[in-house]
């Protein structure tokens, strides 16, 4: 009996210290979160009953800080949180480009491909366009959205569509298909590119469309299609998607806003244009990072995407006007790391932005449900990976 009490008392003794132990390792970790840098300077203001954004580093593969601010959806009182869906704009183009890498790997499309072999219906000159052209903005085509001469008559041209304004009229969005038509006959009445394809950088979403479009005239089946068969089913990413069905809802997409200067309130806006390969990306904050940790790791030597992210050189950024471009990312450099990037705006006032620094294996991307221009610097996000690090050296010793 008192051998059998004394073992009880050493397990009780035991698991006592066991509890104290973990209850210790647990205010180590919290007080260790409360030392790292803070966000409050970008994100603090969001508050109350207001659209928001999601945040989140990556780092060797894992996501070590994830956060989210304001509302998904002010009117049902739906908070951001890590199943909400953002709409990713512009950044969606990196995934087309992706898609276009691995359907030429694969023999099903050639980048050196002429414009014209997919659209003969349009001008003369889309002989001179190359499929690689359009991926690293070099086509000289205007941009359909932000042009000041094209894109007034872009939109006028989709309002004197009958089908179009009657669908508009019932709530239905412009189809890609129509956005793709309306685009054509516009380019049909120019006389010329901007100027000659290959040798100006200049940022077109008409380039992108077109690319999007261009995956389903040479294989017959979508982008949608080949995202999840090369990029999002592989992973294992289910809450990520190219959104081309402008009848279909989302379960948990966020809503876009735009700030109402006069009342500082905030009016609730829906896409019209739905289009895809220049945007169409929707996704939550913890399927795109697990894509940012593939591609950080895309130059592996065994990796299916070897190969996709070019390496920075100077002299293929000279005769550019926004930097080195090329597979839908910007590639620049920051303290001798070479960084890929994009950021993206929707027509529904959706923000994006995010880059990952492959040398570094960190990455950092935020998605708001609104316009928000503030973007943590590179410098504080490096810190934070870096505190972060040494307070989980603290913390397991």
């Amino acid at each position: 009996m008192n051998f059998q009490l004394q073992n009880i008392k050493k397990y009780s003794l035991l698991k006592n210290t066991l509890i104290s132990f973990g209850l210790l390792s647990c205010i180590l970790a919290a007080q260790a979160q409360n030392q790292l840098p803070n966000f409050k300077n970008e994100f603090g203001k969001i508050k109350g009953e207001v659209p928001g954004c999601a945040i989140g580093i990556i780092h060797d593969g894992q996501l070590i800080h994830e956060q989210y601010y304001g509302m998904a959806n002010i009117q049902y009182q739906v908070l951001n949180d890590e199943k909400t869906q953002f709409n990713m704009g512009s950044v969606s183009k990196h995934i087309t480009a992706a898609v276009l890498f691995r359907l030429e790997k694969d023999g099903l499309i050639n980048k050196n491909d002429k414009l014209i072999k997919y659209y003969p219906q349009g001008p003369k000159w889309f002989e001179k366009i190359t499929l690689s052209h359009l991926i690293q903005h070099k086509s000289g085509l205007p941009d359909y959205v932000n042009d000041p001469t094209m894109a007034p008559k872009f939109f006028l041209s989709i309002a004197q569509q009958p089908e179009i304004t009657n669908a508009l009229i019932v709530g239905l969005p412009v189809t890609h298909e129509q956005i793709v038509q309306a685009v054509l006959q516009e380019l049909n009445n120019l006389s010329s590119l901007a100027y000659e394809p290959g040798i100006h950088t200049i940022y077109s979403n008409t380039g992108y469309l077109f690319l999007g479009d261009i995956v389903n005239v040479a294989t017959g089946k979508n982008l949608r299609h080949w995202a999840n068969h090369y990029i999002f089913e592989p992973n294992k990413l289910e809450n990520i998607t190219v959104h081309n069905n402008s009848s279909a809802e989302l379960k948990w997409a966020a809503t876009g806003y735009m700030r109402l200067p006069s009342t500082k309130g905030y009016s609730s806006l829906v896409e019209t244009l739905v289009s895809f390969g220049d945007t169409g990306v929707i996704t939550s904050l913890q399927d795109f990072t697990k894509w940012m940790t593939v591609l950080s790791q895309a130059n592996d030597s065994d990796s299916v995407w070897n190969g996709f992210l070019i390496e920075y050189s100077e002299s293929k950024a000279k005769n550019s006007l926004m930097g080195l471009y090329d597979n839908g990312l910007s590639i620049n450099t920051y303290k001798n790391n070479t960084i890929y990037s994009h950021n993206g705006q929707s027509l529904d006032s959706m923000t994006s932005n995010f880059w990952i620094a492959p040398e570094k294996k960190i990455g950092y991307v935020q998605m708001c449900n609104t316009i928000v221009s503030k973007v943590p610097s590179k410098y504080k996000i490096f810190k934070y990976v870096d505190e972060y690090l040494k307070l989980q050296e603290k913390v397991s010793l």
